[in-house]
């Protein structure tokens, strides 16, 4: 799937994609880290094969470098889920549970994180980033797809605990015993 820019781009014969050409004839750009990739403007996108190299130019809105996570050890005590509930509360907080375990989810994008979907400091990024393969991301298939847990908001895992736990709502009463 082409963004807008990408298809005005195909309309004029030019296409900006990451990574390294493949029997296209190309420009690398070094101010924005991306190979310009000149075809002729009939060009069908479908016969457009689909890399590791240049995914990351078919990636509508980027869903990589928008997001940190943090594993969190399993929650299982009302005091457990009242400390994840409290860390919801915070803006651009998220939570879940997959096959590996608990996660936080900070929605906060990379500073670095250019307007293309390019690097901003790419020789230089942290190890983190150069060990991340997209051989298969969140391009292929969504990551919440595989949760058993998600919650979005403050007010889904409140739900949760409210059916999970029968005193969830006179658990401070309790607490102050």
């Amino acid at each position: 799937m082409f963004s807008a820019c990408q298809l005005a781009k195909l309309n004029f014969g030019f296409l900006f994609i990451s990574g390294f050409a493949n029997g296209y004839n190309t420009r690398h750009n070094f101010d924005t880290n991306l190979m310009v990739y000149r075809m002729p403007v009939n060009t069908n996108i479908s016969d457009i094969a689909i890399t590791a190299e240049n995914k990351c130019s078919f990636c509508s809105g980027t869903k990589c470098c928008v997001y940190v996570t943090q594993e969190m050890e399993t929650p299982r005590s009302m005091a457990d889920f009242d400390h994840m509930l409290w860390q919801l509360a915070h803006q651009d907080m998220q939570a879940y549970k997959d096959e590996d375990g608990w996660f936080l989810i900070a929605m906060n994008k990379c500073q670095f994180l250019q307007s293309n979907g390019g690097c901003g400091i790419y020789e230089t990024r942290p190890q983190i980033c150069r060990d991340y393969s997209n051989d298969f991301c969140e391009y292929d298939e969504p990551a919440e797809i595989h949760f058993e847990y998600y919650f979005k908001t403050y007010q889904e895992l409140d739900d949760y605990c409210r059916k999970r736990f029968k005193r969830w709502d006179k658990r401070f009463e309790e607490w102050k015993e």
